[in-house]
């Protein structure tokens, strides 16, 4: 049977996807440059990094957070085997560490 968009999405939740975005150096990004890549605001950002499901986001506000943040919701093949292997090594040195891992974890 196939899944709905939303359940596709859901896949990879909002504050997973948060955790993995990262720059093309594989850095760790911040709120404000998710913000300028996604072009959603600061605040929109912070509210999305929170949610367990992508249920109270536009499709269109997902793609663009999702894509901001270098996941792809319709294709996550490769995301979901990176979360498999749980290497997570951008975030070793980031100051945003602790709230990533926090986020990772399901912790508010």
């Amino acid at each position: 049977m196939k899944r709905t968009i939303l359940e596709q999405f859901n896949q990879i939740p909002p504050r997973v996807c948060r955790v993995l975005a990262r720059d093309h150096r594989g850095k760790a990004l911040t709120r404000k440059q998710l913000a300028a890549r996604s072009g959603l605001s600061e605040w929109f950002i912070l509210f999305v990094s929170r949610l367990e499901k992508w249920d109270e986001v536009s499709v269109s506000s997902a793609q663009a957070f999702s894509r901001a943040c270098g996941v792809d919701l319709l294709r996550p093949r490769r995301v979901l085997e990176y979360i498999k292997r749980g290497q997570f090594t951008h975030i070793r040195d980031c100051r945003d560490r602790a709230y990533l891992l926090r986020l990772m974890k399901g912790d508010k």
